[in-house]
């Protein structure tokens, strides 16, 4: 049986672009490795995953195993896993997100997603899955007319509607809960043109709502509705109106939430409305 010692390992992995073999048992990915370095494990191969990964890296035929879960550290690396099984779950996370790092790290996770069997991948502090969409603009936004259940929502920039028309965003899916995860971008200068009711920038979810400010909105609406969301079954969590308005001529209206069926609303503000 081979046998490799954990500094043996450490030491082929500072050669650049190099097949580090890791033989059956369990063994320390080293944190400092060279550019291109391969880990190829062998049969019941488990790798013990350093704190945080920053570099690119390929992984194959091994359990990655970490004491607080695995995190890759994206900025521009990519990680390929080849016949992997993670013990915990994934991390992909920023720490200083931006538009550009957020859709990087989004395809990141996406990749990781993809090429490993683990079902648990949290970008950014939000769990997402193969159903999670990036919106990055107005069209985008207003395009997405269709949630589907169990879908993940994460807007990747400042979004303003200007002159758009925006009808709001529903997924009422009560079998499998949804997220609106915003990332702390802000959506602004939205005005509807009709009174309807259900009005809102989310119409009707069922799931968290998060990170999101909405900055010079001005809604007219007929009857539950609310200029962040307006028929809900969710948690709300640090969530933002500036300089926002809202006519109703009905029931049920309100700021951050118009009918608001259960949950809870924590950290969120109203300023100028």
């Amino acid at each position: 049986k081979e046998y490799k010692s954990n500094a043996q390992i450490a030491e082929e992995a500072l050669v650049p672009y190099a097949t580090v073999s890791v033989p059956s048992g369990v063994y320390t990915m080293p944190a400092a490795y060279a550019e291109g370095v391969t880990f190829e494990g062998q049969n019941n191969t488990t790798l013990v995953m350093p704190a945080t990964v920053t570099k690119s890296v390929t992984i194959k035929d091994a359990t990655l195993s970490s004491a607080n879960g695995i995190s890759f550290v994206g900025n521009g690396i990519t990680v390929t896993l080849e016949g992997c099984q993670p013990e915990q779950e994934i991390q992909v996370k920023s720490a200083v997100p931006s538009s550009k790092k957020l859709i990087e790290l989004f395809d990141l996770a996406k990749d990781i997603l993809d090429q490993s069997r683990n079902n648990t991948l949290v970008l950014n502090g939000t769990t997402v899955n193969s159903k999670t969409s990036v919106l990055s603009n107005a069209d985008e936004l207003i395009a997405k007319t269709s949630i589907a259940a169990g879908e993940v929502i994460i807007l990747t920039s400042d979004i303003d509607l200007a002159g758009k028309e925006f009808a709001g965003l529903t997924a009422f899916h009560p079998e499998n809960d949804n997220v609106f995860d915003g990332m702390g971008y802000v959506v602004s200068n939205w005005t509807n043109k009709g009174g309807s009711s259900d009005m809102g920038f989310i119409r009707g979810w069922v799931g968290p709502i998060k990170n999101v400010t909405l900055e010079n909105v001005t809604l007219k609406t007929s009857g539950r509705s609310a200029i962040l969301a307006a028929k809900v079954y969710s948690n709300i969590d640090n969530c933002h109106l500036v300089n926002c308005s809202i006519e109703d001529s009905y029931w049920a209206c309100g700021g951050i939430a118009g009918l608001y069926n259960s949950g809870s609303i924590s950290n969120c503000s109203v300023v100028g409305c």
